[in-house]
């Protein structure tokens, strides 16, 4: 077969290449020396197979007789050989048992069948009753589950894991950031009602002081004082997380315990609030109010403070609170109460003189009015002027209430406008107890997310019951 390939292959060469050097003429002869060199060139020797194992030698008396020589391994197979043809046979049998043709029973003349993978088969039994389909088994020698069965059980417990609610804060339920200043008549007015027992207990005690004062005093009595000290207690110790504060309520007189006195004598309404730290006083007096659902109360250190509210004028007939402040700057720099402040400096050494009257210019200089549309019979305007002057320039307690009793005792006329009454005092606020204001007009009921005691509803908006 070697010979036939090999000669086949050189009639090919001479059929391509004219004149070949190595042709062989058909008149050649044995005792050509140029042809057989031609033929020795194109002629393969066969394989003579292995080489024969070497004769053994004789042997020599006296030696040990040697072991046979090793049998020589067979030679290799030849390895088979296939032609194109024979391949393409063998992977169109493989492809065929691995992949079946699905003729498409649809286009069967158009479209060409397509090679699909046959998917495992269900197994059904029947009986007489019940009919079982049996799904195929998958196998693997791989028993970790899929990734992508691992995740998703992984989110599902992560889903189901209870969810625990946000933690509230406890100074949600106090309206923040009330800064409001709560006007009061004189600069003793939160130690009014407080009697000397009262105030040598609280003395006594140690730590930061603050007095704590409750909204709408009228609901105070000898019953509700207990409550509204625990209210206030546990509402501080709820702001400043303090576990060392304490809170007093004012120590009534026996005589007042007696139910005739008690209509005749109001009721303090000033509550202490001792064994502070630095911080946690800090913590309460950043706002001016507290206010909750649970207890309303105002926040004031215990030092006595000039207040700003000096006295109300009404009588006037102007709207502009500048025309107002005009007359009364020209009341207050006129020949009476300049010669007023004079003599009360004049018994000063000079340095303090000079001081005090600086003091004092800038305290009349800080004067600023605000109207206060009041209502009077037929819903007509009364309006009122409230006067203020800055007390923080004035330290002392004593120096203020003489200018401002002073001040309060002119006459604020005009001939245009009319004749002014002052008033010190011209109203309690049931609600804030501010002397600037009635509780209808408090502006606290104003603020944005106030979460104390709410405007009551008039008489006359009221629903009446059945008749």
């Amino acid at each position: 077969m070697q010979q036939a390939e090999d000669h086949e292959t050189t009639e090919t060469n001479q059929g391509n290449t004219p004149g070949n050097i190595g042709t062989t003429p058909t008149n050649a002869t044995p005792g050509n020396v140029q042809n057989f060199h031609t033929i020795s060139a194109n002629y393969m020797i066969p394989d003579p197979g292995p080489t024969p194992p070497p004769l053994p030698l004789p042997l020599i008396p006296g030696e040990i007789t040697p072991s046979p020589p090793v049998s020589p391994s067979p030679a290799p197979p030849a390895k088979k050989r296939h032609t194109t043809s024979r391949v393409n046979q063998i992977l169109d049998t493989n492809i065929s048992n691995q992949f079946p043709l699905i003729p498409n029973t649809e286009n069967a003349t158009n479209t060409p069948h397509a090679l699909m993978a046959t998917p495992p088969t269900a197994h059904t039994t029947t009986n007489s009753l019940v009919q079982t389909t049996i799904a195929p088994t998958m196998t693997s020698d791989d028993s970790m589950p899929q990734l992508e069965k691992v995740m998703e059980a992984v989110s599902l417990r992560f889903q189901t894991k209870p969810k625990r609610a946000p933690t509230q804060d406890p100074l949600d339920k106090y309206t923040k950031g009330v800064t409001l200043t709560i006007h009061d008549a004189h600069p003793g007015a939160a130690y009014e009602l407080v009697n000397t027992v009262t105030y040598n207990k609280w003395k006594g005690h140690t730590g930061k002081k603050l007095l704590a004062i409750p909204f709408e005093n009228k609901q105070c009595s000898l019953d509700t004082l207990e409550d509204i000290s625990n209210r206030i207690f546990s509402a501080a110790v709820e702001i400043t997380g303090s576990k060392k504060l304490g809170v007093l309520a004012p120590i009534i007189p026996p005589k007042m315990k007696n139910e005739e006195e008690q209509e005749d004598e109001p009721i303090p309404n000033t509550f202490l609030i001792y064994g502070l730290s630095n911080v946690h006083q800090k913590i309460l007096t950043q706002q001016t109010v507290w206010a909750s659902q649970n207890i309303t109360f105002r926040i004031t250190t215990p030092e006595l403070k000039c207040p700003t509210f000096l006295f109300a004028i009404k009588g006037l007939r102007t709207m502009e609170p500048e025309v107002v402040r005009e007359i009364v700057q020209d009341i207050w720099n006129d020949e009476i109460t300049t010669d007023f402040i004079k003599n009360g400096i004049s018994n000063m050494e000079e340095s303090e003189c000079n001081n005090t009257a600086q003091a004092i210019k800038a305290f009349m200089d800080s004067i600023t009015v605000k109207r206060l549309d009041i209502l009077g019979k037929g819903a007509t305007p009364m309006p009122n002027f409230n006067v203020h002057a800055d007390g923080s320039i004035i330290n002392d307690t004593v120096t203020w209430n003489n200018i401002r009793n002073h001040l309060a005792e002119r006459k604020y006329h005009n001939s245009s406008f009319g004749q002014g009454k002052v008033i010190i005092a011209p109203y309690n606020c049931a609600l804030c107890h501010g002397v600037d204001h009635p509780r209808g007009m408090c502006p606290f009921l104003s603020l944005k997310g106030w979460k104390g005691p709410k405007k009551r509803q008039p008489l006359n908006n009221q629903k009446k019951g059945p008749n």
